[in-house]
């Protein structure tokens, strides 16, 4: 079996058996809450040279596709600039959807006024834009 034949019947496998292998793995982060956290800690170094290798190597693809996302999205790009420069996130700000984890995100809910944005998490920000796109 070649690798794209692997990864259509791992994806059809996975697809009859979604839910049993969701559960399988949250009962296995239940078993080891911090596995992935010593893992990191552990692999720090091995890690960060990982990271910077595919940077690196996505290098120019990224730059490409910022360019064609500001071109095709004048507006939005206009207001992120706006935003990234005259916006900062007070200090111990929290979240303004859940309210538990540190802000670290800029929302805008209208582009029409760019200097008018939230204080969100990764996770929330995230999920706003999930809905936005038609997602769960």
């Amino acid at each position: 079996m070649n690798k794209k034949e692997k990864r259509k019947y791992d994806k059809e496998n996975y697809q009859k058996n979604k839910e049993k292998i969701i559960n399988q793995h949250k009962e296995w982060e239940e078993k080891n809450p911090n596995y992935h956290k010593k893992y990191r800690e552990k692999n720090a170094n091995k890690i960060n040279i990982s990271n910077k290798i595919q940077y690196e190597k996505d290098k120019e693809k990224r730059k490409e596709y910022s360019k064609k996302w500001r071109k095709e999205n004048p507006k939005k790009a206009k207001s992120h600039g706006l935003a990234k420069h005259r916006i900062k996130i007070p200090k111990g700000q929290l979240c303004e959807s859940c309210k538990i984890k540190k802000a670290i995100d800029k929302h805008h809910k209208d582009y029409n006024k760019p200097l008018e944005v939230i204080f969100l998490c990764r996770g929330c920000h995230r999920k706003i834009h999930q809905k936005m796109k038609g997602g769960k």
